[in-house]
């Protein structure tokens, strides 16, 4: 599951504490402090832009994510793509794919 707005928040406060004492441990001259306060803060930066991704977060159904991870560990592929593989074949079958030509009609 996708990160929620509180993992942000929280991975931002982090980020912030760290650069804090970055800068104060570079103001003391106290090189492995830098250094530590430094390498939490490019690790909070990655994961703080590994988390602002376009994608919006999806539940699925328990059975069916066992059967995406079943197949991705069987094949090798991601399980967001076979996830995105699964939901366009399903928009097709609907006549909502990129190539239909008029959208489907009410019964």
């Amino acid at each position: 599951m996708g990160a929620t707005r509180t993992d942000r928040v929280l991975i931002l406060a982090v980020v912030l504490v760290a650069l804090a004492g970055f800068l104060d441990a570079w103001v003391i001259e106290e090189p492995e402090i830098a250094l530590l306060f430094g390498a939490v803060l490019i690790l909070g930066l990655a994961l703080l832009a590994r988390t602002l991704s376009k994608r919006r977060p999806l539940r699925v159904r328990a059975d069916l994510a066992g059967w995406m991870q079943q197949r991705s560990d069987l094949t090798g592929e991601p399980v967001e793509q076979i996830a995105d593989r699964a939901l366009a074949t399903y928009r097709l079958q609907l006549g909502e794919g990129p190539d239909a030509a008029e959208p489907p009609t009410k019964l």
